[in-house]
């Protein structure tokens, strides 16, 4: 099975639909991306999967989560990166979720075509933001892996969350 077919299957297998996600206040935000932080490694379930895809799909929970993930110890990033992986299996195709999926394929798991693979299917699904197109020429680019966290390093977290 090719890298591109595991990632179709896990998003055409998902038997659940996203839940309604209404926005909140920052702090309500805050309070997601602390959640998503949290469960990082706990055994995956309809809760972690809700609290990654709230997370994926807001911009300003998304990318502090991102850069608080990457500045995590090894074991934890990887973690991040399996608990993602199996949330875009527990939902249907979800662009961002995806997205998500494909930066850190490509930023921990350093597996172009993973990550190629999953923005690719994020901008199939629909996706309402850049990351996926991003990752993609990224990839095409020959950027490094570190790219990510060397663009976003001199950004505090208050600035990706728009409350600076």
């Amino acid at each position: 099975m090719t890298v591109t077919a595991h990632v179709d299957l896990l998003v055409t297998v998902g038997e659940h639909s996203a839940p309604e996600y209404v926005e909140g206040s920052a702090l309500s935000r805050r309070q997601i991306e602390d959640d998503a932080v949290s469960v990082v490694g706990q055994p995956f379930g309809a809760q972690v999967a809700d609290l990654l895809w709230q997370m994926a799909n807001d911009v300003r929970v998304r990318d502090p989560w991102l850069m608080r993930v990457l500045g995590m110890a090894c074991e934890q990033r990887q973690a991040a990166l399996r608990a993602v992986g199996e949330a875009v299996g527990y939902y249907r195709a979800d662009g961002e979720l995806l997205s998500v999926a494909a930066l850190l394929s490509w930023a921990i798991g350093q597996d172009v075509d993973n990550a190629t693979a999953y923005a690719t299917a994020a901008i199939m699904a629909g996706t309402r933001t850049g990351l996926a197109a991003l990752i993609l020429d990224a990839v095409e680019f020959g950027m490094p892996p570190e790219t990510w966290e060397t663009v976003c390093a001199g950004l505090p977290l208050d600035v990706m969350r728009h409350t600076a």
